[in-house]
């Protein structure tokens, strides 16, 4: 089912205006970028509706289903249809709030710690691969690899930033933006399976927090 949404998005980016072969998609602005893939996917829903309905009766939970099915097939877009990628990343930047103006020095600091943990985390595919592993275990190696790098790179990084970006949590927080971002132009697949797992691990951690009757299952 991921595959015949990937193939529906692909159709519909090759036909759309929007995505012609001859624009930049980097001059979408945010709100142009997010109603263009809100279009794409509800189009290709509204094409498929009967592989969809077949599909969603074998499930118990369409909607959680649906919603990583959606993610994934979005992130798989990037590597499918090259001509999405500018867009995705933009979007990616946009969404995030990243400013990514760094001066020579910052920006190869932030290119050699992603690297590294693209390096590291495709080491793991010895022994499994890493798309296979259960999400915690795929979270648990990205932050073990994190803190490994943070701690090899912390010369260069100081140097680079200033001594806040290894005390301050804000000034951490904005560099770990500039490293997935990074991240994703190095190892997209590790990148994006991540941003699913990390993405769908605060949305349980969200639910869990509310009160029993606040998540009770939306009305169909």
């Amino acid at each position: 089912m991921k595959y015949l949404l990937l193939i529906g998005f692909c159709l519909l980016a090759w036909a759309h205006p929007a995505q012609s072969r001859h624009q930049d998609l980097t001059i979408l602005t945010r709100e142009q970028g997010l109603g263009l893939m809100r279009e794409m996917i509800t189009a290709v829903i509204m094409q498929h509706e009967a592989e969809m309905e077949a599909f969603g009766s074998r499930l118990t939970d369409m909607q959680g289903v649906m919603q990583r099915l959606t993610i994934q097939a979005v992130l798989d877009l990037g590597k499918a249809c090259p001509a999405s990628s500018k867009l995705l990343t933009q979007l990616g930047l946009s969404m995030a709030g990243v400013n990514n103006n760094l001066a020579p020095a910052q920006r190869e600091a932030v290119r050699a710690v992603a690297q590294a943990m693209c390096t590291e985390l495709a080491a793991t595919e010895v022994a499994k691969p890493f798309a296979q592993r259960p999400a915690a275990e795929r979270l648990a190696l990205y932050w073990a690899a994190s803190a490994k790098q943070l701690l090899a790179h912390r010369a260069a990084l100081v140097a680079a930033f200033g001594a806040g970006v290894v005390t301050s949590k804000p000034a951490k927080d904005q560099l770990w933006q500039y490293i997935d971002v990074q991240m994703f132009e190095e190892c997209p697949a590790y990148t994006g399976q991540l941003r699913v797992d990390l993405g769908l691990e605060k949305q349980a951690n969200s639910r869990a927090a509310l009160p029993l009757e606040a998540i009770a299952p939306d009305p169909v």
